[in-house]
């Protein structure tokens, strides 16, 4: 799905990265951690997944945001 919605997106950076920021967090060397998705018909059944892995890395929060089509959208 994330290849899908994000073109030339990289899932294996991506939580590579994220798993650095949850080290930083766990240190206490961040303040916050939040992680964000945004719902969309084609990834709907994959939050509680994405929540799992919130929990996994120890985030603070995990955010939704609905995707919304203001008509510009193909």
């Amino acid at each position: 799905t994330y290849s899908k919605v994000r073109c030339n997106g990289n899932w294996n950076k991506l939580i590579e990265n994220l798993e650095m920021l949850s080290t930083l967090r766990k240190l206490d060397k961040l303040r916050y951690f939040q992680i964000n998705f945004v719902v969309q018909k084609n990834n709907y059944l994959e939050m509680e997944q994405y929540v799992e892995l919130g929990i996994r890395l120890g985030v603070d929060r995990v955010a939704f945001t609905q995707l919304v089509d203001w008509g510009v959208m193909g």
